[in-house]
C-alpha cells in the first residue's frame, strides 16, 4: 500500500554546479565571466525548475565535506544591474 513508503531528507552530499571554460574566448575574459555570474539567478533556478530543494551554492564540494566548510570572496552573487554595468 501506499503508506510504506516513507521519504526523508538528508543534507546534500554533492553540489549541482555549471562550471565556465575559462580557456576558450569568450570566456577567457574575465568581464565576461563576472558578467554571467551576476546575470544568473541561482534561487530562482532552483525554485522554478527543482522545486526549491537545493540551495545556491558558490564550492564546488559541499559545505560539509572535509576542508571545504570555507567561504570564497569576493562572493559574486546575483545582481542583474551589476551585470548590466559590466
Amino acid at each position: 500500500s501506499d503508506n510504506d513508503l516513507s521519504v526523508y531528507h538528508s543534507d546534500d552530499i554533492q553540489n549541482v554546479v555549471i562550471l565556465l571554460n575559462s580557456g576558450k574566448p569568450p570566456l577567457d575574459n574575465i568581464q565576461v565571466r563576472k558578467t554571467i555570474i551576476h546575470a544568473v539567478n541561482k534561487k530562482k533556478i532552483i525554485n522554478d525548475n527543482l522545486g526549491g530543494l537545493f540551495k545556491p551554492v558558490d564550492n564546488v564540494f559541499p559545505r560539509d565535506a572535509p576542508f571545504s566548510d570555507v567561504d570564497i570572496f569576493p562572493r559574486w552573487d546575483y545582481d542583474i544591474e551589476k551585470a548590466h554595468l559590466l
